[in-house]
């Protein structure tokens, strides 16, 4: 029974050694752990990207240690806690939001749907018009602004009627 017990045990070791191995560490940086999906999860990212040029596992690994260093390093000098910090990624953070939450496509069609909708319930004779404008220079003289007069004057009676 005891050989068993210690068989079970031993196999259970095992399966969590597996386990825990299944995602290895593939550097230490300032002694912290880098595994490697979170190598390949930056690698892949970085790489998609249209706007840089692609680079070799390799070239990308110096960079990556590079950054690592520098978060380190900011996140020693406390430069994670400034409020000028914490207001930025705040930014940053709304700002992806709202790329992420505002759906434009359903706010188009909506928008669209409103107009049209109004567009086939409102009439002509709905309407009111409040103001009519003509736009004239400051030193406008009183024979341009009586012919601007008359004219929105007649705009309106023609929409009134």
């Amino acid at each position: 029974m005891k050989k068993l017990v210690l068989l079970f045990l031993v196999w259970l070791g095992c399966g969590v050694n597996a386990f825990s191995q299944s995602d290895p560490v593939l550097l230490r940086v300032n002694g912290e752990v880098v595994t490697r999906s979170e190598f390949e999860y930056s690698f892949h990212k970085n790489n998609s990207m249209a706007m840089l040029e692609k680079k070799t596992p390799e070239e990308f690994l110096d960079l990556y240690i590079d950054y690592k260093l520098k978060v380190s390093a900011a996140r020693s000098a406390g430069m994670d806690t400034t409020q000028s910090f914490k207001e930025e990624l705040a930014s940053y953070r709304r700002f992806l939001a709202k790329s992420y939450l505002t759906d434009t496509a359903a706010e188009e069609e909506q928008a669209r749907k409103l107009y049209d909708d109004m567009k086939n319930s409102v009439s002509v004779s709905q309407v009111q018009v409040m103001h009519i404008f003509k736009y004239l220079p400051q030193n406008a003289s009183a024979a341009a602004i009586r012919n601007a007069s008359s004219k929105m004057d007649s705009i309106y009676r023609l929409l009134r009627n």
